[in-house]
């Protein structure tokens, strides 16, 4: 005992005496309010592996040799594919109006008949949606003409000497507002067309006041 050394007596009594290096666990991120998105770190480990990218087939790196990558394009903003022409685009596309009109005319058919009586709701939705997506096109359609009829009166102005006078869309849709309720007026459905609008409108405006009197309940449970 006495020709151990001293320091060799220290390192034994230190043997299973020393603690295990503590590690910290991960941050918790916590919201500061329950509506708030998740925080997740931004420090990720490198990989240890690098992303080597292999030649082609066609390919040789060390001549210089590489495949042109293909561009790709869109052909309704390519000045290969030529000038939107919108009265030929009518013309070419009229028979999908048919269409639309016989899909509708199917249903409306088959709503009456007793072996359909189990869908008979399904059915009435999609007459619904029919008639809303024949309205959304006749009124498309409306203001085209419109456009039509006030740019080629605006063009004959300016031959005269007027000055030229660019329309905005606003005023476009007033008038094509205008027609429309004309032609409502003229068949007898304008009272049910402004009764539904009345109360698209009202809906409309419940919804935003229930959606403002949420969001300010939420705030002051937050706070």
């Amino acid at each position: 005992m006495d020709d151990i050394p001293l320091r060799k007596i220290i390192e034994q009594q230190k043997v299973g005496k020393e603690k295990p290096r503590s590690h910290s666990p991960p941050k918790k991120f916590e919201k500061h309010s329950k509506h708030a998105p998740k925080e997740i770190s931004s420090k990720h480990p490198v990989s240890r592996f690098k992303k080597i990218k292999f030649p082609k087939p066609d390919e040789d790196p060390e001549h210089g040799i590489f495949t042109k990558k293909i561009k790709k394009r869109d052909p309704r903003f390519d000045n290969l594919s030529g000038k939107f022409n919108q009265g030929f685009f009518e013309k070419s596309y009229s028979f999908i109006d048919d269409y639309l009109s016989q899909e509708l005319k199917e249903l409306q058919e088959s709503l009456d008949d007793p072996a359909y009586a189990a869908d008979r709701g399904r059915i009435k939705e999609l007459i619904i949606k029919k008639k809303q997506e024949i309205q959304r096109a006749k009124d498309e359609q409306r203001y085209t003409n419109v456009k039509r009829k006030m740019m080629k009166e605006e063009r004959e102005k300016v031959k005269a000497g007027k000055k030229p006078y660019f329309f905005k869309k606003k005023i476009i849709k007033m008038q094509a507002m205008k027609e429309k309720l004309e032609e409502l007026k003229e068949t007898g459905e304008i009272s049910k067309y402004l009764k539904r609008k009345r109360k698209r409108e009202t809906a409309k405006e419940t919804a935003e006041v229930n959606k403002a009197h949420k969001k300010r309940k939420t705030e002051q449970f937050d706070s």
